[in-house]
């Protein structure tokens, strides 16, 4: 079994340095399971697509065959600890829950790992790139300026929130 919560994607302060999935800012990804958890992937990928194209940036996701992967993993083969999902160079997993497709704050928090986002202070208020039990479930302001930041089409201030290092 594998440990660990997630699998971080470091954005450093000041945004001086990105890290996340290669392709960006322009990745395509392929929603592997059942057609509800299709459109639980595809609202996440808009969510993130609507944030950063108001803010000048390329979309960064679009769906298609021979992509990163977004994989409904059932929870007897969940090999992550107690983690609700996983993201890696290459694919995005995530658990079920209750044997049922898991709502959208866990794809759109993933998704933000492969943009290059880390997990996020709750110090500086709501954001789907915190842990656990205070995320939320919608792209908010300081998550797409940390997006924009670091795929370097929005302005990346020394004072800007500094997401957990």
């Amino acid at each position: 079994m594998r440990s660990g919560w997630f699998v971080v994607m470091a954005l450093l302060a000041g945004c001086t340095e990105w890290r996340g999935w290669t392709d960006m800012p322009t990745a395509t990804v392929t929603p592997a399971g059942p057609a509800e958890w299709q459109t639980v992937v595809a609202g996440g990928i808009q969510l993130w697509n609507d944030a950063l194209s108001a803010r000048g940036c390329p979309t960064p996701f679009t769906i298609g065959p021979g992509g990163h992967r977004i994989e409904l993993v059932p929870a007897e083969r969940w090999e992550y600890d107690t983690a609700a999902g996983y993201t890696d160079e290459s694919a995005i997993e995530v658990r079920e829950k209750d044997g049922s497709v898991r709502d959208d704050g866990t794809v759109v928090h993933e998704l933000g790992h492969a943009l290059g986002l880390d997990h996020a202070s709750i110090d500086y208020g709501p954001s789907v790139m915190i842990g656990k039990g205070h995320e939320t479930r919608v792209v908010l302001d300081r998550d797409a300026s940390a997006a924009a930041c670091a795929l370097g089409c929005g302005p990346c201030a020394a004072d800007a929130d500094p997401y957990a290092l």
